[in-house]
């Protein structure tokens, strides 16, 4: 058969049809590029064209969700793929009342938004997609308060902060989780309106045994998962 473009080889294989061979696509973190948009455009469409990639999803620090609502690092101090937590919004359920809905298209947002054009203006026809966190995770991250930064301390400190938060606060923490997905919705599809394919979804070291009961996830997971995936969902890949 014909050789297929990047963008019509991604199309057939959502829509099962034949291929000239499979898609593929990879991803890392660029710790030295990620805090600079310029830097992490450039070395991102390098990978994408060095290794012939069908898409490019694009990979942003690990963080920027919980910094746009007032998690401040140091990113001299890294562990693995994090950051040191300097302060936060939440240092206690009561606090809660504090992540309120936030201008999508703002502060570290805007960032963002501006990394989807330039990538996007640099890989042709082929398919970007935006990483989001679902909001139960930049809710983890927000309440997450670690003794000492190591990345399994800081995961581990992300899940008793939310058992904690769910026991002491649940009413709150539904609140809060509102106004996350409202703005991550209303976030992805700017993404979108700034030219990437839809959204790479990522529920990040939660939905897994041992740190949520499947009720938990079911009550503060899945229905805030959904209202920010029926906010992109006319998307051509998610």
């Amino acid at each position: 058969m014909a050789q297929l473009s990047k963008r019509e080889r991604v199309d057939a294989a959502l829509k099962g049809e034949a291929l000239d061979r499979v898609p593929v696509s990879a991803w890392r973190h660029f710790l030295d590029e990620e805090n600079n948009m310029d830097d992490l455009a450039a070395v991102s469409l390098k990978h994408f064209h060095d290794f012939d990639w069908d898409w490019l999803k694009i990979n942003p620090r690990a963080t920027y969700y919980a910094e746009a609502w007032g998690n401040k690092y140091d990113f001299s101090d890294y562990d693995s793929v994090l950051p040191r937590l300097l302060e936060g919004p939440l240092n206690s359920p009561a606090d809660l009342e504090k992540i309120q809905l936030i201008n999508p298209t703002g502060g570290v947002f805007a960032e963002h938004l501006d990394l989807v054009k330039k990538v996007k203006a640099g890989v042709g026809n082929a398919h970007v997609l935006q990483s989001v966190f679902s909001p139960l995770s930049v809710l983890g991250f927000l309440v997450a308060r670690s003794e000492q930064h190591r990345i399994d301390l800081d995961v581990q400190a992300q899940h008793d902060g939310l058992r904690r938060y769910f026991k002491e606060n649940p009413e709150g923490v539904h609140a809060a989780l509102k106004n996350i997905a409202t703005t991550l919705g209303q976030y992805g599809a700017a993404a979108i309106n700034e030219g990437a394919s839809g959204l790479f979804f990522a529920i990040v070291k939660i939905a897994r045994e041992g740190v949520l009961t499947e009720e938990q996830y079911e009550e503060f997971g899945r229905p805030y998962d959904l209202q920010v995936l029926e906010a992109v969902q006319g998307a051509d890949f998610n």
